[in-house]
């Protein structure tokens, strides 16, 4: 005779743990469930977005979004150098397909970005936490002490005199 499962209760630990194991496990996967889930768009400040298109004065190459989106790619997967996200994206399509980047930014793009919008990026950290918070309460208060960001390696790529010289 066989005894019917029982629905498993969902748990937001639990959750985590699958998305953890998806990003070890299937990279394209999770990219996609990551857009599909993700409104990266509808988290920017207005503010953000005001001060983004108000210093050129025409289109940009790069929406905010995507720039934004690489940019929480980078922080997300731990990537401490630009390069290395540059890297990771020109070599990984689905993460390039998560950020919608028909093509790379180069490095002085990227740098210039963060460099320009350094207070709009904090603040949108700041409301990120204020999302993001609760759901960590919710885990549990350990979870919710985890969660923080180290805004000191927001500072834009300098060059060197000695890597202008080789």
């Amino acid at each position: 005779m066989l005894i019917p499962r029982l629905p498993r209760q969902m748990t937001l630990q639990g959750v985590l743990d699958e998305v953890v194991d998806l990003q070890e496990k299937d990279a394209a996967a999770f990219f996609a469930l990551l857009k599909e889930n993700l409104d990266i768009a509808a988290l920017i400040p207005l503010e953000f977005y005001q001060a983004y298109h108000s210093r050129l004065g025409r289109n940009r190459s790069y929406p905010l979004a995507r720039m934004v989106s690489a940019f929480l790619l980078q922080k997300f997967i731990g990537f401490a150098q630009d390069n290395v996200l540059l890297t990771f994206l020109s070599l990984c399509q689905p993460a390039r397909q998560f950020c919608d980047l028909p093509k790379v930014p180069s490095a002085s793009r990227f740098s210039r970005f963060k460099t320009e919008f350094y207070e709009q990026i904090h603040a949108l950290f700041d409301a990120l936490v204020d999302l993001v918070n609760p759901i960590c309460l919710e885990m549990g208060p350990q979870k919710a002490t985890q969660f923080s960001y180290d805004t000191t390696g927001l500072e834009g790529y300098v060059r060197s005199i000695r890597d202008l010289i080789t």
